[in-house]
């Protein structure tokens, strides 16, 4: 989708594949899901343009729907990837998916067990409105659930490596 003369968006209304075109090619920014890749060639088409025409990839974190294809463009077609020193993984280490999937499960899991334990110490008043500990919990669940459920995430991560 067009979104100014320079700007093209593909995605959904929740995970988002930026096109940033100059004069010297197409900057990527996010890789959205490994599921936009045919979208995103797609409308580099609509764009008069190709994956050569990729200068490279920038991801503004390690989410799972925001490193989606990078990897296989860095790959299959040489294309740099660029995150920040903070996401980026050391030299040889797992791919980044193994490690978005483990701060994802890491992170969620943590807070449901914080936000469990906050409802336990609150008794039966822990799961009314007068306390902001029913909210978190409510939010802690559907945290595991978000993005790629948790235990499934697991599995997948694990039959990775």
């Amino acid at each position: 989708m067009r979104l100014s003369p320079s700007l093209h968006r593909v995605g959904s209304d929740q995970v988002n594949v930026y096109l940033v075109e100059d004069h010297t090619g197409i900057t990527i920014v996010d890789a959205g899901l490994p599921g936009h890749y045919d979208e995103v060639v797609s409308e580099l088409a609509v764009m008069g343009r190709s994956l050569d025409d990729v200068r490279g990839v920038v991801l503004t974190h390690g989410d799972t729907d925001h490193i989606g294809f990078a990897e296989r463009l860095r790959v299959e077609r040489g294309i740099q990837v660029y995150v920040h020193q903070l996401t980026r993984l050391r030299e040889g280490g797992p791919a980044p998916l193994h490690h978005s999937i483990a701060a994802k499960v890491f992170c969620t899991d943590a807070a449901l067990e914080v936000a469990t334990l906050a409802v336990q110490l609150h008794g039966g008043n822990g799961m009314t409105r007068a306390y902001p500990v029913e909210m978190f919990l409510r939010d802690a669940t559907a945290f595991t659930i978000a993005d790629g459920e948790n235990h499934l995430l697991s599995q997948i991560g694990a039959a990775m490596l």
